[in-house]
């Protein structure tokens, strides 16, 4: 086996490359959900997987935002600087996103603003507290997906998730718990448990769609695969990677994703070890420079949605690739225009001047 000689984070951030990945994985996801309404052409769907390429590069964002936010927290001077930080990385980016949907992209979908901008804007307000995703009725009548949560920006609906993680991981780590690695596996795999036992009716009572919208499992596997990230951050100096352990690992998930039942454990521990392993082997190369300086990511994943609404309302085609490629180079655009207007000086403001930027999700 090789040593953790350059674990991820220890000598170049090697994250960036994968965060874009998964975002881009995430347009190809939901191009033929939003054209076709399901995902009979889905392309991990269509290999026998029972997760999309979407909900496995959620699954990816969560575990890597566990390990990076755990570092976060453990190298913050205080409780404070810990949740500015996060705040920051989170709220300003969101906050423009949505009211770019309920002000522009709501009128070019149909929408009308029938009790007043201003209202609408103030209801706004309320939701972006709560982080919760922007609402407009009325819009891209006869599309796809147009429940009031889903309608304008229905990828939005992770952020409240990852929010309650920075939480979570305070809570624990003010009382001591993040200096028992072990202990933090074990919350892992409880909550992965609660996921695959727990009957859906008894979750449902803990999930309300304005807070948690996604599936009731969706809460205890979300928080279970950040906590994944956080244990490898704990344990990342007693970690090994190999080229036959990632190519087993590889060949193993590949099987373990084609059944529910197993899908979701699988990716959980096999998919934790192949990410930090890509990273980790692309420590201190090209790769490493891919959205390293200029973290796109998640602007792009904020606008892909309703950019791809737009294009599926305005396009005139029906085509896959045209629709997905032609939202992937305007989100991408997106993503470049949030993070130099809104997120880098965000955070520059977060750290204080003279600070190294922290391009943690």
């Amino acid at each position: 086996m090789i040593s953790n000689s350059a674990i991820p984070g220890r000598d170049r951030d090697a994250f960036g490359y994968l965060r874009l990945l998964f975002a881009a994985l995430v347009i190809v996801s939901h191009t033929p959900e939003l054209v076709d309404g399901d995902r009979s052409r889905e392309l991990l769907t269509m290999l026998g997987s029972t997760l999309s390429f979407g909900s496995l590069a959620v699954s990816g964002f969560f575990v890597i935002s566990g390990y990076l936010i755990t570092g976060s927290f453990l190298n913050s001077k205080s409780l404070a600087s810990y949740f500015t930080k996060r705040i920051f990385r989170i709220y300003p980016a969101f906050a423009v996103a949505s009211l770019v949907c309920v002000l522009i992209v709501a009128p070019l979908g149909g929408g009308h603003f029938e009790d007043g901008v201003f209202s609408k804007i103030g209801k706004s307000i309320i939701n972006i507290l709560i982080l919760a995703r922007p609402k407009f009725d009325g819009v891209f009548v006869g599309q796809h997906h147009l429940d009031k949560y889903s309608a304008l920006d229905g990828a939005m609906w992770t952020i409240q998730y990852e929010f309650t993680c920075y939480i979570l991981i305070a809570l624990i780590g003010v009382t001591g718990g993040l200096r028992k690695p072990a202990f933090i596996v074990c919350i892992a795999a409880l909550l992965f448990g609660i996921a695959l036992v727990i009957p859906t009716e008894t979750l449902s009572l803990l999930c309300h769609a304005k807070l948690f919208p996604g599936l009731p499992q969706a809460l205890p596997n979300m928080v279970g695969l950040f906590f994944t990230g956080a244990s490898f951050y704990l344990f990342r100096k007693h970690i090994f990677f190999s080229p036959k352990w990632a190519f087993v690992a590889a060949i193993a998930l590949v099987y373990f994703i084609r059944y529910e039942t197993t899908a979701s454990i699988g990716f959980d521990i096999l998919g934790g070890y192949l990410i930090f392993s890509a990273a980790h082997y692309a420590s201190g190369t090209r790769l490493s420079y891919i959205n390293d300086k200029n973290d796109i990511s998640y602007g792009l994943y904020l606008y892909a949605w309703p950019i791809e609404r737009l294009m599926i309302e305005y396009s005139g085609t029906t085509n896959l690739f045209v629709i997905g490629a032609g939202t992937l180079f305007l989100a991408a655009i997106c993503g470049w225009a949030s993070w130099t207007l809104i997120e880098r000086p965000a955070l520059q403001w977060a750290h204080r001047p003279g600070k190294r930027v922290s391009k943690q999700p």
